[in-house]
């Protein structure tokens, strides 16, 4: 049976009792052992996803035009139709210078005042 070369398990023994100084204190300038310091600091808390987060919903209404089933409005310079949506919320009426727009069974209306 073959016999394992042991010269590295010396060479390591060399080389970690050269790291010591003679006072016993370690000449080591990295300890492999230590813990990273990413995994050192506490974890932030992890978000949970089931747990519904609202983020404010304020476009800047700049134009409205009243044109019956083909009513549109200039929301953040962006034309949206009768109808249509954005960012989750459906345009539902337009009136003179207001929109009313719907999400979740919920209206958001929409002025530019």
């Amino acid at each position: 049976m073959p016999v394992a070369p042991r010269w590295p398990l010396a060479l390591a023994l060399i080389v970690v009792s050269e790291a010591w100084a003679d006072n016993g204190e370690s000449m080591l300038h990295f300890d492999p052992f230590k813990r990273p310091a990413i995994l050192s600091e506490p974890a932030a808390p992890a978000k949970n996803p089931n747990r519904a987060t609202v983020e404010p919903w304020s476009p800047v209404l700049r134009a409205t035009i009243l044109a019956g089933e083909f009513s549109m409005v200039n929301l953040n310079g962006v034309i949206i139709s009768l109808g249509e949506e954005v960012d989750g919320y459906r345009l539902v009426e337009v009136g003179e210078q207001t929109a009313v727009f719907a999400k979740n069974g919920k209206r958001h209306a929409l002025s530019m005042e």
